[in-house]
């Protein structure tokens, strides 16, 4: 018996061996993302740092900004958005007003005043990053390029790789992909669920909650940064960023690996720069690999 618990204790530390040399293995280096015009923040978002100031870092006077330039209608999901609105906010028939619920674990009954009917309103395809409006100029692009030239580099170590994986994988277990409508019966609502003692959410919750956890384990907010891109389906999706000075990487819902962005299948619109809460960019980098692998793991619906 010694002796096969000899060989059973000899196999045990040989997998512990590989499964650290494993975690020990650093990712193909990335690249930075370069930074165009300044943009707006999503309108959920900013509606998420009214809620909670602590968990968004903006400060009042950023806050009041942010709100002035977000558009003032409702806003789409993004989750299931296909078309570009941003052309006819506040230009077209206004959404009724609503009051955002407040985030608990169970889901409101739906409210009329959310399900209002954008059919009518004229909507064009979305091809390629909408043009900064005026609120936009606020921000020169030379402004967004120096704050993101200053933007803290973290070191990529094993240990910060494993730190940023295991996250990714965990918050990604942790929570059921449902739609806002679903979950909220609101059309579109930013949340940390997991911190609300809920189970459920859409893109955005799992990249908010990625960044809570990331940020509570002591990394710093200027190194996470939330990003708005478009899918091989057209459809409009958010992830994490975090950046290393190997280049910036992505933690994703759909993906259970965080991929260089420039391997992703991704259009990179609107993020924020350097992790601020106020300033947000248009995405100007290279044109992404053709070899991508196409991620369709699951429906955004």
């Amino acid at each position: 018996m010694s002796y096969f618990n000899t060989l059973a204790q000899r196999a045990l530390m040989l997998g512990l061996g590989f499964s650290a040399a494993a975690c020990a293995t650093l990712p193909e280096p990335s690249a930075p993302m370069a930074l165009g015009a300044a943009a707006t923040a999503p309108r959920g978002f900013v509606e998420f740092c009214g809620r909670q100031p602590g968990d968004c870092g903006a400060s009042a006077a950023e806050l009041e900004a942010m709100n002035r330039a977000a558009p003032k209608a409702a806003s789409t999901s993004v989750a299931a958005i296909q078309f570009d609105w941003s052309g006819v906010f506040g230009t077209s028939a206004p959404a009724p007003k609503a009051v955002i619920p407040a985030v608990t674990a169970a889901a409101p009954a739906a409210d009329a005043a959310f399900r209002y009917d954008w059919t009518q309103v004229f909507a064009k395809q979305l091809q390629a990053p909408v043009a900064p409006s005026a609120a936009d100029a606020a921000l020169p692009a030379v402004a967004v390029a120096e704050a993101s030239a200053a933007a803290e580099k973290l070191p990529l170590t094993p240990r910060l790789w494993s730190l940023v994986t295991r996250t990714n994988e965990a918050v990604n277990r942790a929570i059921v992909q449902r739609t806002d409508a679903e979950a909220y019966g609101v059309e579109e609502i930013w949340s940390t669920p997991l911190q609300a003692g809920g189970k459920v959410g859409d893109c955005e919750d799992y990249v908010l909650e990625k960044r809570r956890a990331l940020v509570a384990a002591g990394l710093p907010k200027a190194a996470l940064s939330i990003a708005v891109v478009t899918t091989s389906r057209g459809q409009s999706h958010a992830v994490l960023l975090v950046d290393t000075d190997a280049g910036e990487y992505v933690l994703d819902n759909l993906s259970p690996w965080v991929l260089p962005w420039t391997k992703t299948p991704y259009q990179w619109r609107e993020r924020q720069v350097a992790g601020s809460a106020a300033r947000w960019a248009f995405a100007a980098g290279p044109a992404l690999e053709t070899s991508a692998p196409r991620l369709l793991l699951a429906s955004l619906h």
